[in-house]
């Protein structure tokens, strides 16, 4: 069998993209590779992030833009009301909504009712029906309430208290098993259940583990990107997964890496931060997940007499 065939190219490329997104993200020093992170907060490529936001600024300056007069802005005081403690009176948002977590949030929200209604209404022309519909709906919404929870309340940046910093790693880490999880059943032939809830558990730790002690989120992208990458070229399921569905995936590879490299340059945002930064991330992966959903079922083999 070889290494290298027409199907699995495109997976072997996005492969090779992660792998060298992990090289950079661990080993930049060592590359002589600078990379700049002040419009970065824990690893989002921000639109309209200031960097420069002190605390004691009133509300309108908080370091994610937001829209002052907005329903978003009136939940967002609200909820500063209730959560508010002495120590800490101004830790939550006044409802942010001109960044992108916010717009990631969008997104997401919108790919959610479309992989649903791919599934109730095309169920019968595609190769997954509403149940695995409603298990892709549920993992992008997952993506996207991490969003809309950091765009709406925390300002772009994740929590540092050493209470709901445990409470956040510990839904970062089931955020990133169940992802794991569903692309083993969705994209693999693996059959054994045991070695892929291992298998992933193993990734799991091995991803937060780094995010943690970089105080970023970037391993996510490259980790969970290089594992999907790996099956799909070597274990595929049979009617799933194509050459197609690895090219679309190439996308997100690409963007995330780009995220890493060019989100601040010589101190500024660049074009990409000023034009939408992460949400082109959430826009193209979630574009792979309509790719994989819609396409058709494979043709029952005839029976011979």
């Amino acid at each position: 069998m070889a290494f290298v065939t027409a199907d699995n190219l495109p997976w072997l490329v996005s492969a090779g993209l992660n792998f060298f997104y992990f090289v950079v993200f661990l080993f930049h020093d060592f590359l002589n590779i600078h990379l700049e992170t002040k419009y970065e907060p824990s690893g989002f490529c921000i639109t309209n992030y200031d960097p420069d936001y002190k605390q004691q600024q009133p509300p309108s300056l908080y370091p994610c833009a937001v829209a002052p007069n907005s329903i978003f802005a009136d939940v967002g005081k609200l909820v500063s009301l209730v959560t508010h403690t002495s120590e800490a009176p101004d830790t939550w948002a006044s409802g942010g909504q001109n960044n992108s977590h916010y717009w990631a949030f969008s997104v997401d929200f919108c790919f959610t009712i479309l992989v649903l209604g791919i599934g109730f209404f095309w169920k019968k022309n595609s190769n997954q029906g509403f149940k695995s519909a409603c298990i892709y709906a549920g993992v992008i919404m997952l993506h996207g309430i991490l969003h809309w929870w950091l765009g709406y309340y925390k300002n772009c940046v994740l929590i540092t208290e050493t209470k709901g910093k445990a409470f956040g790693i510990l839904f970062y880490a089931v955020f990133i098993f169940i992802l794991i999880i569903v692309g083993f059943n969705r994209a693999t032939n693996l059959k054994s259940l045991t070695f892929k809830v291992i298998l992933s558990t193993l990734f799991t730790l091995l991803i937060v583990w780094t995010s943690t002690t970089k105080d970023s989120i970037g391993p996510i992208f490259g980790g969970t990107q290089l594992l999907l990458s790996i099956v799909c070229a070597f274990f595929p399921k049979k009617g799933v997964v194509s050459r197609k569905e690895g090219y679309f995936f190439i996308v997100p590879c690409i963007i995330s890496l780009i995220e890493l490299l060019y989100c601040t340059e010589s101190g500024k945002p660049t074009p990409f931060n000023r034009l939408g930064g992460h949400f082109w991330y959430d826009f193209t992966l979630h574009t792979t997940f309509v790719v994989f959903q819609l396409k058709k079922p494979p043709v029952p083999a005839m029976k011979q007499d």
